[in-house]
């Protein structure tokens, strides 16, 4: 019996990003959210030094950080140096026909996965009461406490008629615990 596993859109973006930035969970949280701003800021230090004001870091901290973090460096020096963009991985993805395609990352897959990431971080936070107002809108808008189920109550995944995929529709183990929390918060 073959054994079927479910992946929402958010951990196939995560896998496609780890794909090719697979030292991205290596990273501290705060490389991870100067990553995703540079192309709002840009990458050379006058960029992360405007970042930094408009956040409150501190700049000199930071590049300190920055430069002896030897993975994030050379991520960095890879986005400069290929004209600030993210990598790509030649041939990365290889289909079942044996066709190989380049995966690339896009800004919009680094958002996506960060905003993942802080989701769960701020919704983490609402479980042991140390959440802000900011980080309660945050788990609102990502949807954080709208339980998506991943397998049917027999344990036996759903099969679409027309297409013989599963839809991933059914019953998660968690959901009760979810939905207490829900209700625990406020939701």
């Amino acid at each position: 019996m073959a054994v079927v596993t479910w992946k929402t859109k958010g951990e196939i973006l995560r896998n496609h990003l780890l794909g090719v930035y697979p030292e991205w969970e290596s990273w501290p949280r705060d490389f991870r959210r100067v990553f995703v701003l540079l192309p709002s800021y840009g990458a050379d230090w006058d960029g992360i030094e405007n970042m930094c004001r408009d956040l409150g870091w501190n700049y000199e901290s930071v590049r300190k950080r920055v430069e002896s973090h030897v993975s994030f460096s050379k991520a960095l020096g890879d986005y400069i140096d290929s004209g600030y963009k993210y990598r790509v991985k030649k041939d990365g993805k290889v289909f079942k026909s044996g066709a190989k395609h380049d995966v690339v990352i896009k800004w919009s897959q680094v958002q996506h996965v960060y905003m993942i990431e802080s989701g769960i971080t701020s919704f983490v936070k609402g479980e042991v009461g140390k959440i802000s107002p900011t980080e309660v809108k945050l788990v609102e808008k990502s949807r954080l406490l709208d339980v998506e189920p991943s397998i049917h109550p027999s344990g036996e995944p759903r099969r679409n008629l027309q297409d013989g995929n599963g839809t991933g529709e059914g019953y998660s183990e968690g959901e009760a615990s979810l939905n207490a929390l829900v209700e625990n918060i406020g939701g």
